[in-house]
């Protein structure tokens, strides 16, 4: 009986270290999906802040609004008022009511006394 106590020791811990390998694998293989969830995030975010604004999906970013029957005649349009953009929708999310920073450089600029007409 002593040959197979030892052989069940060794299975037993061989069943051991599997699970640990196993589960070590596992939590490895979570933890880097969360690492790498989380740099997209965080590169999503930078892209926000570089990028704030899409082009209008009514007018397709010119800002006007083609007439159906007579062609030649355009009007603002009124998705995006006329000005062909639209903040995107993480931008409206996270900073609701608040100038991106493309907006407060723009507003600085308009104050510069001896700016380019």
């Amino acid at each position: 009986m002593p040959g197979m106590r030892r052989t069940l020791h060794y299975a037993k811990n061989t069943i051991l270290w599997a699970a640990a390998i196993a589960g070590g694998w596992l939590l490895l293989s979570r933890l880097w999906f969360a690492g790498v969830a989380g740099l997209v995030f965080i590169a999503y975010l930078i892209s926000l802040v570089l990028h704030p604004r899409t082009r209008c999906w009514d007018c397709g970013g010119s800002g006007r609004h083609q007439a159906a029957l007579f062609r030649y005649a355009d009007r603002a349009c009124t998705t995006c008022g006329g000005q062909s953009r639209h903040r995107r929708w993480g931008v409206r999310v996270i900073g609701a009511g608040r100038q991106v920073r493309a907006e407060r450089a723009a507003a600085r600029a308009r104050q510069r006394p001896h700016r380019p007409q």
